[in-house]
């Protein structure tokens, strides 16, 4: 297949693109039951994800192994950046030759994975910039002192 992936329905509709085709499947909009799996780094990743995601609609019952694997990227990551920090990304091998760091290549791989995986979601910087959300409109404290909390907005 050429061409650009299909964009899902949940970001046509964030976007302003739907038009209302309605042939792509709709799993249920439940939260993804987290892996068993996911280290700590991974897991703590995958909650604040799910705070982000699941009230857009980009997250459904279908969607936990996706999201899962990028938690994974993110937690080795996370892991060989730490290792940088403490060792360079340049080493000595047992040679006693320097050499680039092999945290650095494991480090680079995660990253293009993370950011593949985030563009599923709608959360690189590119879809992002596609996505329009209407904010939601607060009532003011005058309108509610003399209209309620059922006010109707005129216009």
């Amino acid at each position: 297949m050429t061409g650009r992936p299909p964009k899902p329905m949940a970001l046509k509709r964030l976007t302003g693109t739907d038009r209302g085709s309605g042939d792509e499947p709709q799993p249920p909009a439940d939260i993804p039951k987290m892996p068993d799996h996911l280290n700590a780094s991974a897991r703590r990743e995958w909650r604040r994800l799910v705070k982000q995601l699941h009230p857009l609609g980009l997250l459904t019952s279908i969607d936990g192994d996706q999201l899962a694997l990028y938690c994974v990227a993110y937690a080795r990551w996370c892991e060989a950046e730490a290792e940088l920090a403490r060792s360079g990304v340049v080493v000595v091998s047992p040679n006693g030759y320097p050499i680039q760091s092999p945290h650095l290549a494991i480090a680079t791989k995660a990253m293009e994975q993370m950011y593949r995986y985030l563009g599923k979601f709608g959360m690189n910087p590119v879809d992002r910039a596609r996505i329009h959300v209407t904010p939601v409109q607060q009532e003011d404290a005058i309108e509610r002192e003399f209209f309620g909390r059922e006010s109707v907005k005129i216009g």
